[in-house]
């Protein structure tokens, strides 16, 4: 996906849910991680004809943290029920604390960073980095993209009271079996209306 996402951003600019959503419902993906593995920067170019391992059926998008809907709660289920979800969070070295993996931002920057949520423990201690700490204990668990030598095994830990985690949550709940012989097919609806004047 980070290379083969047909979008005008290079492989290390990013990436969002909508990029993704895009992606996998075109049924480019997604691709078994032996297949093409993630070695970006060191080799940028895409990897095609590669075979998906399953086509994405659809994509659910719920409340994030700035929505009036918010609830931490859902978003517990939804990993129970799901697996991990997609969320995206604002990235700063300055509120990583590294020697107990916990990340803390109180800021109010964009998001720059799309990150997989796998679980929470309500009991953490969140001491973040240099830059702000958290009044109260609860994280997030979350799986990075940057390999298992980063953070935990390639895990570390967000405080509940991140300002910019959970700004987008997404996940992709089903799944088709792989079919080279099936066709994606777009349904374009038009309403015409008239008026009598």
């Amino acid at each position: 996906m980070a290379t083969c996402h047909g979008f005008d951003w290079g492989p290390s600019d990013g990436g969002n849910v909508d990029l993704s959503t895009a992606y996998l419902s075109r049924r480019s993906g997604p691709i078994n991680e032996s297949a093409d593995p993630y070695i970006v920067p060191l080799d940028p170019n895409c990897v095609s004809a590669l075979t998906p391992v399953a086509y994405v059926g659809e994509a659910r998008y719920l409340p994030g943290i700035e929505d009036a809907n918010y609830n931490a709660d859902i978003i517990k289920q939804a990993i129970m029920d799901n697996g991990a979800l997609y969320i995206n969070i604002h990235f700063d070295n300055d509120y990583m604390n590294y020697a107990n993996k916990t990340y803390y931002y109180n800021g109010t920057q964009y998001t720059n960073h799309g990150v997989a949520v796998v679980g929470w423990d309500n009991n953490k201690t969140v001491t973040g980095g240099s830059a702000a700490t958290p009044s109260s204990q609860g994280a997030w668990i979350i799986k990075n993209s940057w390999g298992p030598s980063w953070g935990e095994n390639g895990y570390f830990y967000v405080s509940y009271q991140d300002t910019k985690a959970l700004s987008t949550v997404a996940y992709f709940p089903s799944n088709i079996d792989y079919n080279a012989d099936s066709e994606i097919w777009w349904v374009l609806k038009i309403h015409f209306f008239h008026f009598n004047l």
